[in-house]
C-alpha cells in the first residue's frame, strides 16, 4: 500500500484520533447506531472504594528508546520559499523538543500521533506528529528508508519545513504494534462485545501476541496493516489501530492504567463488533 503525502497522511491521523478517540467509533450508513456505539465506554475505570490507585501505564517508555535525537537541515519557510534557513529539531529522551529557539514537551500535548505505512517498494514509511494550541510539528522519515523531513509551525511567522536531513528516523524500522509490545500485548481472556450481525452481547475471546491480534473468529496479522498510534492528555490515554489493504480494521483503546478500554473491529461494509472492558 503507497503512502500518501505526508500532510495527506497527517490529516488522515488527526481524523483517525479525533473520530475514534474523541467518539470512540465510526459513524456510517451501514455500522449499526445506538447499541454499537453507546456500548464504547469512555474515560478511566476508576479504583473501588478503599483500594490503592493502580500504577500508571507509561506510554512515553516505549517511544523513548526511538524518537529522541536530531532532525534537521536546510529549511524552507512559505513566507520566502527563495531564503534557506538552518532548522534543527532536537527530541530529548524525557520528551522535551526544540526547533531552533523553540521549545515545548511532547508529553504535554494535546495530541501526539504516530502513523506507519508501507510503500510501493516495500519500505515502511513513519509520521511523527504533536498538537498543543498553534504549534505543531511533524517529522516523517525519508524515501527509501534514509533521511527525515521535518516540520513545524510555532505561529503563522513561524513556519518551517526542513527537507531530507541525513537524520534516520530509527522507530520507522519497527512496527507499531512492536514498539508498544509492552502495553498492548495481552493474555487470552474474555471481553464483552456487542456483535454487529445480531446486536448481542457476548463475551468473545482476545488476545494481542507477537503482531497477531485475536477476537472470536477474526486474526488480524498486524505485519501487513498499516497502523496509527494517538496518545492524548498528557500521554494517558492511548489509541492503537491498524488497517488493512482490504479497508478492515481493528482499534484497540487504552486508559491511564493500561488497561484495555474497548476494541472496535469493522470491515469495508460496517462494524463487525463493538467491545468494552469486563
Amino acid at each position: 500500500m503507497t503512502m500518501p503525502a505526508p500532510h495527506k497522511f497527517l490529516l488522515l491521523l488527526m481524523m483517525t484520533s479525533t473520530l475514534l478517540l474523541g467518539a470512540c467509533g465510526k459513524k456510517s450508513a451501514d455500522a449499526p447506531d445506538a447499541a454499537v456505539q453507546n456500548s464504547v465506554p469512555a474515560g478511566d475505570e476508576a479504583p473501588a472504594a478503599n483500594e490503592p490507585e493502580p500504577p500508571k501505564a507509561d506510554y512515553w517508555k516505549p517511544v523513548a528508546s526511538y524518537l529522541p535525537g536530531s532532525y534537521g537541515g536546510a529549511c524552507m519557510r512559505p513566507l520566502d520559499v527563495t531564503k534557506r534557513v538552518n532548522g534543527k529539531m532536537v527530541i530529548a529522551t524525557d520528551g522535551k523538543f526544540t526547533f531552533n529557539e523553540f521549545s515545548g514537551n511532547l508529553l504535554t500535548t494535546e495530541q501526539t500521533l504516530f502513523g506507519r505505512s508501507h510503500e510501493a517498494n516495500g519500505l515502511p514509511k513513519l509520521i511523527v506528529s504533536a498538537i498543543e494550541k498553534e504549534t505543531m510539528l511533524s517529522l516523517t522519515s525519508g524515501d527509501k528508508g534514509v533521511g527525515s523531513i521535518v516540520s513545524f509551525k510555532k505561529d503563522d511567522n513561524n513556519i518551517f519545513t526542513c527537507e531530507q536531513s541525513n537524520d534516520p528516523v530509527g522507530m520507522a524500522a519497527k512496527p507499531m504494534y512492536a514498539v508498544f509490545a509492552g502495553v498492548l500485548e495481552s493474555a487470552p481472556h474474555k471481553i464483552d462485545c456487542i456483535m454487529a450481525s445480531s446486536m448481542t452481547m457476548s463475551a468473545l475471546n482476545y488476545q494481542f501476541k507477537d503482531g497477531l491480534l485475536k477476537i472470536h473468529d477474526q486474526t488480524y496479522d498486524l505485519s501487513k496493516m498499516d497502523e496509527t498510534v494517538a496518545i492524548t492528555d498528557n500521554f494517558s490515554q492511548f489509541l492503537y489501530s491498524a488497517t488493512a489493504a482490504d479497508e478492515h480494521n481493528v482499534s484497540v483503546g487504552l486508559d491511564k492504567y493500561g488497561k484495555v478500554m474497548m476494541v472496535l473491529a469493522y470491515a469495508k461494509g460496517g462494524a463487525l463488533f463493538s467491545c468494552n472492558k469486563n
